[in-house]
């Protein structure tokens, strides 16, 4: 990822990756970040940079800059990705695994789409 990509979703202080800035790369509500990662929202809107949220952000970063890659350094076809229903979900956006809570399927598609075996 670009530098300016890496400085938003960073707390500026702490350095932690931070879920706010999380939320806004992928385009999406706190709400569905917390889900994605198994936290309470209250907790993440009060401690958005928390030790206990690192692992599952840096899950949610990593897949997107897989993506980022995958796509030319395109952050606008990236969220258009996320956001569009795809065939090889049977027409649901990539993004609905996310507010299912389902990042480990996110994870599994980022990867098989980067190898070449998923559309």
């Amino acid at each position: 990822m670009t530098t300016a990509l890496e400085q938003a979703i960073h707390n500026e202080f702490t350095q932690r990756l931070d879920a706010k800035g999380v939320a806004k790369l992928y385009d999406v509500p706190l709400t569905v970040v917390a889900k994605a990662i198994g936290s309470k929202p209250d907790a993440l809107r009060k401690h958005s940079d928390s030790r206990s949220a690192q692992e599952g952000l840096g899950g949610l970063v990593d897949c997107f800059a897989r993506v980022y890659d995958f796509m030319s350094e395109d952050e606008k076809a990236v969220r258009r990705w996320l956001h569009r229903p795809n065939r090889g979900l049977d027409g649901l956006q990539p993004l609905a695994l996310l507010e299912a809570g389902r990042i480990s399927d996110l994870k599994a598609i980022v990867v098989q789409m980067v190898s070449g075996s998923f559309a």
